[in-house]
């Protein structure tokens, strides 16, 4: 619940700014734990080839979504990138 303060209302503390949420990192933790129980990255190559689809789609939302800054792509990254989208529909 909202106290109120000089400026209007004040919202509880919460966590410092900086420090990590304890059940974010628990998540991670346990996550890489499992990946690494699964095969690590072999399974995850192995998973890749048997469900492109489902790979690419995984691979291209961890792209960063806006990148600033300048950098030289090799023709061979770029087409891999652009066969990359049309496999998952992105145009």
């Amino acid at each position: 619940m909202a106290k109120l303060g000089p400026h209007g209302p004040k919202y509880g503390g919460g966590s410092r700014l900086g420090k990590p949420n304890k059940s974010t990192v628990a998540v991670k933790e346990a996550l890489q734990l499992a990946f690494e129980g699964l095969g690590g990255v072999p399974k995850l190559i192995e998973f890749a080839k048997e469900n492109q689809t489902e790979f690419y789609k995984i691979w291209v939302k961890m792209l960063p979504q806006e990148v600033r800054a300048s950098v030289a792509f090799s023709p061979e990254l770029v087409a891999q990138i652009q066969e990359g989208r049309k496999h998952v529909g992105i145009k």
